[in-house]
């Protein structure tokens, strides 16, 4: 087993979840680029398919 910090999976969806939370605060603070609530739902999406990637390629158990 491999320790929990060398997981692909649990970086990658980290850095997913800080790619979602960035466009929102740049339409927060004062909706500079127009669009950019479709960032999320490509986000998503894109999150989805590397998770399934991920979850194909990966098969090395994380040690607790």
């Amino acid at each position: 087993m491999k320790p929990w910090y060398e997981s692909k999976t649990l970086w990658f969806n980290a850095l997913a979840i800080v790619a979602l939370v960035i466009p929102n605060l740049i339409e927060a603070l004062g909706k500079t680029f127009p669009g950019v609530e479709l960032i999320n739902v490509w986000g998503a999406f894109a999150l989805a398919v590397v998770n399934i990637v991920l979850r194909f390629v990966t098969n090395e158990p994380l040690k607790k």
